[in-house]
């Protein structure tokens, strides 16, 4: 439930003993928002927050928002030039501020597909401008940091109504399989049919080389998605995007790792560091090129495939950072989907 304010009740009070004629007819649309404020009371734990200049008044709408439900935090300010000018705390002349928690729910995405379709039409704006500058600099990131992909596997782990495993393989069904801090193991399904690709996103820690993974190297895995996925699908977008980022980097990143480890020595990387190894295996398909072709020969008709292992501490590109981004987006995919299915291996 939205809950509403005026930055300035003391005032609107006064104003309203003086006796005003009232209709209905031609209300402006301050008049309508006023007439929301009567009778609602303020919330402490508010998030969402839009506030408008009206002349001398400045008008505040506020509503609570589910922390936990949130993914994305949005300000947008809009100033009148003529008003900020040798000013220093510009903020205070804002005509409008808005602050909005995006959450999962789809009017909320809504909003977010029109927010980031803005982002990109005013990144264009600016590098079609032949004075622009693009400088880089380096972030530090928590790099074995797992993200808000757990959130996501816990509340799945919560909603294991599946009473058995799904056999049917992508494209039809996708599958996310994770094994959490307990050793318990489940998979996710969602039904994904006429998708044109699928990508295979495998990751492994530990004590082990990537040449020992066999076929069926999934199930002593920590994380592995198999997600199909199509453009003409929104949902699919944001880890279509990402998994492009990670396959256009890959090399880079791969050749940089094996010049560190020829840097310091095989040997330390198998005596110090073999423990926290994390093993990533990227493979992309299309799904035409699948068609009659077992699921255990699929790993040969793959249009480009990756495998790597770094250890957190030498991870000087930030590629395990990268690599939670994309499990990440995959569990927000399938945690999107109204049809999505949960099975708990070893439950009775």
């Amino acid at each position: 439930m939205s809950c509403y304010s005026l930055s300035s009740d003391n005032e609107y009070v006064k104003k309203k003993k003086t006796p005003m004629k009232k209709t209905k007819k031609h209300a402006s649309y301050q008049e309508k928002i006023l007439e929301l404020f009567k009778d609602q009371k303020m919330s402490l734990n508010i998030k969402n927050k839009m506030k408008y200049r009206k002349g001398n008044e400045i008008f505040t709408i506020k509503s609570d928002v589910d922390v936990e439900e949130c993914t994305d935090y949005w300000t947008i300010k809009h100033y009148k030039t003529k008003n900020i000018e040798n000013i220093d705390s510009r903020w205070e002349h804002a005509e409008c501020t808005t602050h909005i928690a995006i959450t999962d729910q789809a009017e909320d995405q809504v909003i977010s597909n029109k927010l980031n379709k803005l982002m990109k039409s005013m990144h264009n704006h600016f590098m079609r401008n032949r004075t622009k500058t693009v400088n880089h600099h380096a972030v530090k990131y928590n790099t074995t940091s797992s993200l808000s992909v757990e959130r996501y596997l816990k509340k799945f782990e919560a909603n294991c109504l599946l009473h058995e495993v799904i056999q049917i393989p992508p494209p039809e069904i996708s599958n996310f399989y994770w094994k959490n801090n307990y050793g318990n193991k489940y998979k996710a399904f969602i039904p994904t049919p006429g998708r044109n690709v699928y990508y295979s996103l495998k990751e492994y820690v530990g004590e082990m080389e990537l040449n020992e993974i066999n076929i069926d190297g999934w199930k002593s895995a920590e994380k592995c998605v198999l997600l199909a996925v199509s453009n003409k699908c929104p949902k699919d977008q944001p880890f279509i995007d990402h998994m492009e980022f990670l396959i256009a980097n890959f090399a880079a990143w791969a050749e940089q790792n094996n010049d560190h480890w020829e840097n310091i020595g095989y040997d330390v990387q198998c005596e110090d560091y073999r423990h926290l190894n994390r093993h990533y295996i990227i493979t992309e398909y299309l799904v035409d090129d699948l068609k009659d072709v077992p699921m255990q020969l699929r790993g040969k008709c793959g249009r480009f495939r990756g495998a790597m292992t770094i250890t957190p501490e030498h991870d000087n590109a930030k590629v395990i950072y990268a690599m939670n981004i994309a499990f990440q987006l995959a569990a927000k995919r399938f945690a999107n989907d109204k049809d999505l299915g949960v099975y708990a291996y070893g439950r009775k």
